[in-house]
């Protein structure tokens, strides 16, 4: 009898263990542990939520919730305060997003905590902006979700130190837009999953000539890559990304029904970033 329990509790938590790893899918697991890896959705600062704050984790716990437990990607911007502090803002200055006014990296800390987000129509509402370590700390509770993560100024040492000390190198993946940054990303987190902009044939060479971590390269690409460096680029095994950017098209709507499949396959996409994630999801099949 006493073997018969233990052995049951030994399946048990073996079964635990087991789904415990399988919710907590890495960034590797999802593009080189699966056979033809599904297309990746990703949520441009969340995503379009009605009147959800942007960059806020009211917005991102919206998007992980709606999609679990399908994975999917959210795209955030990092920038740093007066004090050395790291917060989830787009823009450089605070009024458009915030109630308050300054440069961000011209105001203090407990100044900011005092501040409040403002709705996509502009109402202010109770939600503050959210510090990276907090949006890291909900990181690890929401386990269907990657963070797509683009710095803002100089703050690569301290964001990449966050994202070492979460445990999360696996769950974040580094957006660079320029050769120097990407040499930096990785110079900093050399296991780190790093998006390096491939506009033309001198971007792609150099791309070849850095020693990148097997399995782990990814290319943004955008409207000036040629489509046969787009392809050099598929047959590289690079993963390949980009954004759609509906929301700074002039009607800033959901694009035709049948545009983002038709897209993703014509540039070899495994990451889809949209301004409409949900929306593009139930599009693509995804529910």
């Amino acid at each position: 009898m006493k073997f018969h329990w233990l052995r049951c509790t030994t399946l048990l938590l073996l079964f635990l263990a087991a789904e415990t790893l399988a919710a907590q899918a890495t960034l590797n697991e999802y593009f080189n542990k699966q056979k033809n890896a599904p297309l990746l959705i990703c949520g441009h600062r969340g995503g379009s939520a009605g009147e959800l704050p942007e960059n806020s984790l009211s917005r991102f716990t919206a998007l992980a919730t709606s999609f679990h437990p399908q994975r999917v990607m959210i795209e955030l911007d990092v920038r740093k305060d007066a004090d050395g502090e790291l917060f989830v803002l787009h823009d450089a200055t605070l009024s458009r997003t915030t109630t308050g006014t300054d440069s961000i990296h011209l105001v203090h800390t407990n100044d900011l905590r005092q501040l409040h987000l403002k709705s996509g129509s502009g109402e202010v509402t109770a939600e503050k902006i959210p510090t990276f370590r907090a949006v890291l700390d909900w990181l690890a509770e929401y386990e269907n979700v990657f963070l797509m993560v683009d710095v803002k100024g100089d703050c690569w040492r301290e964001t990449t130190e966050l994202i070492r000390e979460h445990g999360l190198t696996e769950r974040c993946l580094l957006l660079t837009f320029s050769l120097e940054t990407t040499q930096k990303a990785y110079a900093l987190l050399p296991t780190a999953w790093v998006s390096a902009l491939v506009k033309d044939a001198v971007d792609f060479r150099f791309l070849q000539a850095l020693d990148l971590p097997s399995g782990r390269r990814v290319a943004y690409i955008n409207s000036r890559t040629p489509q046969r460096i787009i392809k050099q680029l598929h047959r590289n095994r690079f993963v390949l990304t980009t954004d759609v950017s509906e929301l700074r098209r002039a009607d800033a709507e959901l694009l035709a029904e049948d545009f983002y499949r038709a897209f993703a396959k014509s540039q070899y996409l495994g990451i889809l970033i949209t301004d409409f994630p949900l929306r593009v999801k139930g599009l693509l099949g995804g529910g």
